[in-house]
């Protein structure tokens, strides 16, 4: 595996070294984008139609509604509970734990 080099040190296995100046010349800079993107989490939140928010159970409604008006779930729910409803929601292309972009 290739290490990759960072901001000055270089990531290997968990160890991280200081660059020198001349490793800076040897920087493969798409192996580091392509490392930080991986990390990046995409959400393909939707609203839900009208219909499709009624066909939801009330307990679920309630969270999505909540979730729409920018309020922090996890500090209402019980984690069990919160990682329940995520993962129902889910099923909804809407992911609670993504701030809501209304």
């Amino acid at each position: 595996m290739k290490s990759v080099r960072s901001a000055g040190f270089v990531v290997d296995h968990g160890k991280s070294d200081r660059l020198d100046g001349a490793q800076w010349r040897e920087l493969d800079v798409k192996t580091l984008f392509d490392h930080y993107v991986e990390k990046i989490e995409f959400s393909a939140n939707v609203s839900l139609t009208r219909d499709k928010l009624l066909s939801l159970p009330k307990h679920l409604q309630r969270t999505y509604a909540l979730w729409k008006e920018g309020v922090d779930i996890r500090t209402l729910l019980k984690p069990a509970t919160y990682y329940r409803q995520r993962r129902d929601l889910l099923g909804y292309s809407v992911d609670i734990a993504a701030t809501c972009a209304t």
